[in-house]
């Protein structure tokens, strides 16, 4: 047993959820706890649904209406009373040693101020059976790395002390979008770092069609916009501006799909600094043809 508590937000989609729980029942070292919140879906998620994983213990939190992702992983933390907390989103999965592989890294450590992101394996919701890329964790990432890049990545590869999330103030729920990357930054800039787990992987789903959250491109604009002002007076000129630089780039992609004319406002001035931003001058479309899919 693992004294992690697994926080799954949901709306919506209960088949892909079972098939985030099923790949937590198959863990070689099952954890403590499951928590999942239902952010108010049109057909409420009940213990019942969850009837064929009894060796988990699964609790299901209903939001009485819809508030976001960030505000169910917060009501999820709140209500966890193991030490760590592990996120899974619900269009994700764990390998089966995951769980396994993250406790054994956090057994190595003493460190107090350290939390722990795994390797990742990316397929599409419309070829969940097949991985078109691999992404291997292997450097401890600072404050620094996360300025230049979201070299931690998703939350469902997070695994963190829960006292660290709360020392933060947990997601910021103000946020339409990049809450994750938001949260990481604030960990990291309150002396937590970030460790490997490069034998553990998580599945991470891109949802190719048009109706997930990340597809709205203003969430991602006004986000940014939002963690700007909060690190405008934390840090300084320089590394507000590679900030700036960083959540530009993240921007573009997010616009890129669906404006491509609009994502070149945010592509174009940190081509010089971001030498990789140049492949989002070719539009979606043509990327695509390729395998490369920028959001």
């Amino acid at each position: 047993m693992f004294d992690t508590t697994i926080v799954i937000p949901t709306k919506n989609r209960l088949k892909m959820l079972l098939r985030a729980i099923d790949s937590i029942s198959k863990q070689s070292v099952l954890p403590n706890k499951v928590i999942v919140i239902d952010d108010c879906s049109d057909e409420k998620i009940v213990l019942n649904d969850f009837i064929e994983y009894g060796n988990l213990d699964i609790e299901v939190i209903n939001n009485n209406k819809s508030f976001g992702g960030a505000y169910s992983r917060n009501m999820g933390v709140k209500n966890a009373t193991t030490k760590y907390i592990t996120f899974l989103d619900d269009d994700d999965l764990f390998d089966i040693d995951y769980l396994k592989e993250v406790k054994l890294e956090i057994d190595k450590t003493n460190i107090e101020k350290i939390a722990f992101y795994s390797s990742k394996r990316f397929v599409l919701s419309s070829s969940l059976e097949t991985v078109f890329r691999e992404n291997i964790a292997t450097s401890v990432v600072s404050s620094n790395d996360l300025i230049l890049n979201n070299a931690v990545g998703t939350t469902s590869c997070v695994t963190v002390a829960r006292n660290l999330l709360e020392e933060v103030g947990f997601f910021d729920e103000t946020l339409p979008a990049f809450q994750d990357y938001d949260c990481w930054l604030r960990l990291a800039f309150n002396g937590v770092k970030f460790h490997p787990v490069s034998s553990a992987f998580v599945y991470y789903t891109i949802n190719i069609s048009s109706n997930q959250i990340s597809g709205n491109f203003n969430n991602h604009i006004n986000a940014r916009r939002i963690i700007l002002d909060k690190f405008n007076n934390i840090v300084i000129k320089e590394t507000y501006f590679q900030l700036n630089t960083t959540l530009s780039f993240f921007t573009a992609k997010s616009i890129h799909r669906k404006n491509y004319f609009l994502s070149l406002k945010y592509i174009l001035p940190i081509i010089s600094k971001k030498p990789k931003s140049l492949a989002l001058l070719v539009p979606y479309k043509i990327l695509n043809k390729f395998g490369i899919y920028t959001s």
